[in-house]
């Protein structure tokens, strides 16, 4: 496989469209910010619910382990640059540096694209003979528990609450795509 064909996959086209949809985002990051979450995982959850493939919570643990050193040695630095930068020179009215901040989020962006290129190669092996167990609230809450147990989110708190609300948000955000 040509390297373009590997960054351009489906999983990284149903990506794009459905973090474009307005209340993707925030929930997305929601669950970034508050429980660890990695938003790949997280879209490429969604994407097995949307596409009717069945995964295990222990399969998303190995794909997320799979991902773990690419995520934290290139990834979250990207990400703590460009957050930094966003925070810190708010203020600047240089447009070198908006632009090199565009430039590092450019970078993350691309580097996020690996993961779900390496995502969906995951993808492909899976079944599609448990299509009942694909849904995206399952999903969805097998890749927070993921995270949540490393994280030490306690749902009864309003960290809790928001969560719960970002995957009901993603929830409902899927099956409008899929109507």
């Amino acid at each position: 496989m040509q390297q373009d064909q590997f960054l351009d996959s489906p999983l990284w086209h149903f990506s794009l469209k459905f973090y474009s949809r307005p209340r993707v985002p925030p929930a997305c990051l929601t669950l970034q910010d508050i429980a660890g979450v990695d938003v790949c995982v997280l879209l490429f959850s969604l994407y097995c619910a949307h596409t009717k493939r069945f995964i295990s919570q222990q399969k998303l643990h190995q794909c997320d382990e799979r991902l773990r050193d690419w995520r934290s040695t290139v990834i979250l630095p990207l990400r703590r640059i460009r957050r930094e930068m966003k925070t810190k020179l708010a203020t600047t009215r240089l447009e070198s540096m908006k632009k090199v901040r565009q430039q590092i989020q450019s970078l993350e962006i691309n580097a996020e694209q690996i993961s779900l290129a390496i995502l969906y190669e995951e993808f492909q092996s899976l079944s599609q003979d448990n299509a009942e167990n694909s849904d995206a609230a399952t999903l969805l809450n097998a890749v927070v528990e993921i995270y949540v147990a490393a994280e030490r989110v306690d749902r009864s708190t309003p960290d809790g609450e928001s969560v719960h609300s970002a995957i009901a948000t993603l929830s409902d955000e899927l099956r409008q795509i899929a109507m």
